[in-house]
Order: C-alpha cells, then sequence, then structure tokens
C-alpha cells in the first residue's frame, strides 16, 4: 500500500472524494456517452436509436453532432446535467430494447418522475405498454372508494405540499395523474 504525503496547502475537493457512477451500457456498440445528473452518471448508448425516439433527442444529437471526435477512440459526450439518471434509465432502457430490468409496478412518485423525462424528451409513446400495467397495478393499491377523496396534493417533482415543497410547479393529484395516463394510454392526447 503506497501513502502519498499532501502539501498542507492542497485541498481535496467533494467531487474527489465522491466515487463516480459506473458506465451503464445500454448499447454494446453504442457511439454516444450520455452524462445525465448531477453525478454525471454515464450511459452508452447508440445515436442513431436515440434519434429515432424522439424529435428532441433527434435535434440534441444533430446539433452535438459538430462536436463529435473525429477520432472513434475519443469518446462523444452529451451532458444532462439538469435530468434524473434514475428516471432516465427506464425509458433509455426501452429504446435499446433492454426490456429485462423494466418493472411491472412503479410507485406514483417514479411515475411521475419517468414520465416525465420521456414528456419532456418528447417521447411519451415510449412507455406506453408499461403504463397500463403500472396504471393498474396503481389502481389495484389504491381501492377506490364508493366517494371521491380529497385526493394527495403533490407538486411535480415528487415532493408533498407541505413536507418540504419549494413551493414551484403544478399541484397534481393520484387521480388525476392517472387519467391523465389513461387517456395518454388511449390516444387522446400526444403530450
Amino acid at each position: 500500500m503506497l501513502l502519498h504525503r499532501h502539501n498542507k496547502n492542497s485541498t481535496i475537493t467533494p467531487q474527489q472524494l465522491t466515487p463516480k457512477p459506473p458506465l451503464l451500457r445500454l448499447d454494446n456498440n453504442g457511439d454516444l456517452t450520455l452524462l445525465i445528473g448531477p453525478n454525471e452518471s454515464p450511459f452508452l448508448v447508440s445515436s442513431s436509436k436515440l434519434s429515432q425516439a424522439g424529435p428532441i433527442f433527434k435535434s440534441i444529437i444533430s446539433s452535438s453532432s459538430a462536436s463529435r471526435p473525429e477520432s472513434s477512440t475519443e469518446p462523444w459526450i452529451i451532458r444532462l446535467p439538469d435530468d434524473d439518471a434514475d428516471a432516465a434509465m427506464i425509458p433509455l432502457s426501452i429504446i435499446h430494447s433492454r426490456y429485462g430490468g423494466i418493472p411491472s409496478y412503479l410507485p406514483q412518485s417514479e411515475m411521475r418522475v419517468i414520465a416525465g423525462f420521456a414528456e419532456k424528451y418528447g417521447m411519451p409513446n415510449l412507455l406506453r405498454p408499461w403504463a397500463r400495467t403500472w396504471v393498474a397495478s396503481l389502481d389495484a393499491s389504491f381501492k377506490r372508494p364508493s366517494r371521491r377523496p380529497s385526493p394527495p396534493q403533490v407538486r411535480r417533482g415528487g415532493e408533498a405540499k407541505g413536507k418540504g415543497g419549494s413551493g414551484k410547479g403544478k399541484e397534481v393529484d393520484y387521480w388525476g395523474f392517472r387519467n391523465r395516463l389513461r387517456r395518454l394510454l388511449r390516444g387522446e392526447i400526444t403530450r
């Protein structure tokens, strides 16, 4: 074991102490690395599959193709620092036909964040086959009473009103969220 002496004037930043997240290979022949979230979780993806998934990713990829390295040994990187890596994992897995890790049940808070990511990048229909199962499992877990209860008020972003919420965002209740998902599944709305 080697011990290194540190200069008294040297400082260690929190980034140096935080381990980097492991690379998630969604495409073994991927040509693009997405660094998602503030921790820059790396996802190796196919730029062509991502471009076909939705118009916003197509625009991002075509606009950043100018910064694509000419050498195939250098990585092509696009940063998405404002997104949640956990929320991105399911839509990116679907785009790359990696269906094995997609759960049959999702809590409402996770479903909202994942649907928000898909909607942000113009691909809400991508979740349609799984959303039916997720909504059905939510309906089963919230046995709907004969009289509609006052819904729990939740802000987009997952924080409950009155529990540390920032006061920003539009309030969404369970029933409204579920009905919006159902309309999306029936094709009544596209975004």
